[in-house]
């Protein structure tokens, strides 16, 4: 919803780059909107133009990483925190993640201290 206007505008797989429509976390910023997509990794939604952009799993493997650092692990994300400086913080099925224009460190139990 646009808070100036109270117009409502629907995103689904029809004018949106989702493959699924379940959406399960929206972090909203002035200029920025971004999705946690269930199946669709993360999308951000640029307010002033009007375009999005995808972020998704680059070697389409989920259950292993197979580049170091390469970005989401994997394409079931369930939460995004929003850009903190120059990181966009991912949830995924996997493993979190920190990415920076769709590239950025994987934090994986083994290498990050995280249980």
């Amino acid at each position: 919803m646009d808070v100036k206007t109270g117009q409502w505008r629907h995103f689904n797989e029809r004018n949106t780059p989702m493959y699924e429509i379940w959406t399960y976390s929206v972090s909203a910023g002035a200029e920025k909107v971004y999705y946690a997509v269930w199946g669709g990794g993360v999308l951000e939604y640029d307010v002033k133009t009007g375009r999005w952009k995808d972020y998704n799993d680059p070697d389409g493997e989920t259950e292993m990483v197979l580049l170091k650092d390469q970005g989401l692990i994997h394409e079931i994300t369930t939460s995004v925190s929003g850009r903190r400086r120059t990181r966009l913080w991912v949830a995924t099925y996997s493993a979190p993640a920190a990415t920076t224009d769709g590239t950025g460190r994987i934090f994986l139990d083994k290498d990050s201290g995280l249980a």
